[in-house]
C-alpha cells in the first residue's frame, strides 16, 4: 500500500480484515494525507481530523497492518504475486533505514497535490496577504469555529466583511495548470460559504465561478442552501485582483458573463480555489512500476469502464485521486473497491 490517505487507509483495513498482511508506506510523518488539512468534509460537515484520526487508530490498532511514515518507495521488481519492494525510511533521528519487503501486489493511493496560484500573477497570490488558497481558507475557518471569533484578515487581523470565492485557478485550463476539472473545488466553496454564513450571517460572500458543478449525492441540496443564506453567485473569473489606495479591501474586477455586464467588488479575504495535479515526485514510483500516465500526469487505468481500480501491470491496483480529483466519500469507496480487486488476485494465485 502506497499512500496513508483515507483511500490508502480504508484499503488497508479491508485487505487486513480478510486476514491479510499489508505494510502501508507514508512520506509524511502522519497519516491522513490531505483531509486533515481541511475544516469540514462535504456533504455530511464532519469535522475532518475526526474522520482522519478515526481512520489512524483503526489502522495503527490492527495486527496485521504495518505502518511506515516518513518513507518512499525506492525500488521494485518483480510481477504479481512476487514483487520485491525496496523501502527507505527516516527515523525520529533523521537516520535512515532500509527495509526489504515481499508483496504480493501493489495499491497506489498516493494522491494530487494542489497547484500554486502563484503562476497565474493577475490573482495577486503572494503579493497580496488577504489572497489566500482554499486550504489555507480551512486553516482560518477551523480556527475561528475554535476561538468563537470573525474570520480575520491575514494582513491586518480585522474582521472580514466581504469574502470572494474564485473558481477553477489553475483547472480546466491548458497552459498555466491543468485542463481537467478538479471536481472538489466547486463543493469546497460551497461548504464553506455555508459555514461562514452560518456563524457569521452578516458577511458578504461570493462565488465566481464558471460552472457550478453540484453532481454528488447531497450537493444540489447544499448549493440551494448556500443560496438561501445569501450567497452571491456570479458566473465569470475575474480578470484581476488588485489594490487601490481608495479602498481598505482588495478590489476584485471581472466581467458576469451571464448578465454581459462588469463587476467590481471591494473583498476583504480572496479565496483561490486551486486546481490539482500531479505531484512531481510521484512520477519515478509510476516508470518503476511501468505504469503510463496521460500527458497531465494522471495514472493510466487498465480500463476505465470495466476496469477502473486496476492499471495495466498486473498486480498493481488504484485508490483515490492517483487517477483523477475526486472527493473524501469517493476515495473512500475506491479504497475498497481497489482492496477487493487486490483479494481477488491472490485467489486467482492461490495465495
Amino acid at each position: 500500500m502506497v499512500g496513508g490517505g483515507v483511500a490508502g487507509m480504508q484499503a488497508a483495513l479491508d485487505l487486513a480484515r480478510m486476514g491479510l498482511e499489508v505494510d502501508l508506506v507514508e512520506k509524511r510523518p502522519r497519516l491522513g494525507g490531505r483531509v486533515p488539512e481541511l475544516n469540514r468534509i462535504f456533504p455530511s460537515m464532519q469535522p475532518a481530523k475526526e474522520v482522519v484520526s478515526e481512520f489512524a487508530r483503526q489502522v495503527g490498532n490492527h495486527k496485521n497492518i504495518t505502518v511506515h511514515v516518513e518513507s518512499e518507495i525506492v525500488s521494485v521488481f518483480g510481477v504479481a504475486g512476487g514483487f520485491s519492494v525496496e523501502v527507505r525510511s527516516r527515523n525520529d533521528a533523521e537516520k535512515e533505514k532500509l527495509s526489504h519487503l515481499k508483496v504480493a501486489g501493489i495499491i497506489l493511493a498516493t494522491g494530487l497535490e494542489p497547484l500554486d496560484p502563484s503562476i497565474i500573477p493577475e490573482f495577486g497570490y503572494g503579493r497580496h496577504k488577504d489572497v489566500v488558497t482554499s486550504l489555507e481558507f480551512e486553516g482560518m475557518l477551523a480556527n475561528a469555529e475554535k476561538t468563537k471569533e470573525t474570520i480575520a484578515r491575514p494582513s491586518d487581523g480585522k474582521s472580514a466583511r466581504t469574502i470572494v470565492f474564485v473558481q477553477c485557478v489553475g483547472s480546466r485550463v491548458e497552459k498555466r495548470g491543468v485542463p481537467y476539472c478538479s471536481a472538489v473545488c466547486c463543493m469546497g466553496a460551497i461548504k464553506n460559504s455555508i459555514l461562514v454564513k452560518e456563524r457569521f450571517p452578516g458577511t458578504d460572500v461570493y462565488v465566481l465561478y464558471i460552472d457550478v458543478r453540484a453532481a454528488g449525492k447531497g450537493h444540489e441540496d447544499m448549493y440551494k442552501k448556500a443560496r438561501q443564506l445569501g450567497v452571491k453567485f456570479v458566473r465569470g473569473q475575474p480578470s484581476m485582483v488588485m489594490k487601490k489606495a481608495k479602498y481598505d479591501s482588495l478590489l476584485v474586477c471581472g466581467e458576469n458573463t451571464l448578465l454581459m455586464e462588469l463587476y467590481e467588488i471591494p473583498a476583504d479575504i480572496v479565496v483561490l480555489s486551486v486546481g490539482l495535479r500531479q505531484p512531481a515526485e510521484n512520477e519515478r514510483l509510476f516508470r518503476m512500476l511501468g505504469v503510463p500516465q496521460t500527458p497531465d500526469g494522471l495514472v493510466v487505468e487498465k480500463d476505465a469502464c470495466i476496469a477502473p481500480v486496476e492499471s495495466s501491470v498486473n498486480g498493481v491496483f488504484l485508490a483515490g485521486t492517483v487517477d483523477s480529483p475526486k472527493d473524501v466519500r469517493d476515495s473512500i469507496v475506491q479504497g475498497s473497491a481497489a482492496a477487493s480487486k487486490t483479494m481477488i488476485l491472490f485467489r486467482e494465485l492461490g495465495l
